[in-house]
């Protein structure tokens, strides 16, 4: 059964939010998954099997939000400026995107084969951004929560202690990170020039999706202050 813009926003003004963040959500975790394969070693076909999957996810996000964006009029009620919803919704849709273009990145090189020095590093990147993410994830689900408070209490002082969490997170990210971009150059003479280039770029792709989330913590810090 179809919904409403109306029936949607009439809930609350960030079911929306929650709506996009559901199926951001599978584009992240399927695109963490092409983590798992990697590692395990599995070839460029099951690799391409997965991005094409991610990539149908990401238009999935693409389609919620184009419809909530269309769907906004000045009928309907909102605390908060049409563009600030807007502005979150856009910021939002950036995850899957990136998510997407990370795993376009992992099958340009047919060959690619991840060498046994980046293994651990990688494995504990991934669960670092999947953690980032999800942070992100559990705070716009908290959302409904603090608007029936009218953005005041301690229903708002804990979205605001997640934020702040989510920031933290955000860093372990990067510090894992540069190990990851350090270990690329420790070991340069075991990888071909292109692997020099590609690697860093997956790991730096990959890394967007936590810098993102971050992003998105914030902006709504900022929306839910004014």
């Amino acid at each position: 059964m179809s919904v409403s813009i109306f029936e949607i926003f009439s809930r609350s003004p960030f079911s929306p939010l929650k709506k996009q963040m559901e199926k951001i959500r599978e584009c992240v975790f399927k695109s963490a998954e092409m983590v798992d394969l990697l590692i395990a070693g599995a070839d460029n076909r099951k690799l391409e099997e997965y991005a094409d999957e991610v990539s149908k996810l990401e238009h999935e996000v693409d389609i919620i939000k184009n419809n909530l964006r269309n769907g906004i009029s000045t009928t309907i009620f909102l605390p908060f400026n049409k563009q600030t919803i807007l502005s979150v919704l856009a910021s939002q849709d950036a995850i899957a995107d990136t998510a997407e273009d990370f795993a376009a990145l992992l099958t340009l090189k047919k060959d690619l084969v991840i060498p046994d020095e980046f293994k651990p590093l990688l494995a504990e990147f991934k669960g670092r951004v999947v953690e980032t993410f999800e942070e992100l994830f559990n705070i716009v689900n908290e959302m409904d929560v603090a608007f029936e408070s009218a953005f005041g209490g301690p229903e708002v002082k804990h979205i605001f202690e997640m934020i702040d969490r989510l920031g933290e997170k955000e860093h372990e990210c990067d510090i894992v990170q540069r190990k990851l971009a350090k270990k690329v150059f420790e070991i340069e003479d075991k990888l071909k020039c292109s692997e020099i280039f590609l690697w860093p770029k997956i790991f730096n792709k990959f890394g967007d999706i936590a810098n993102l989330s971050e992003k998105v913590g914030n902006r709504i810090r900022m929306m839910i202050s004014k």
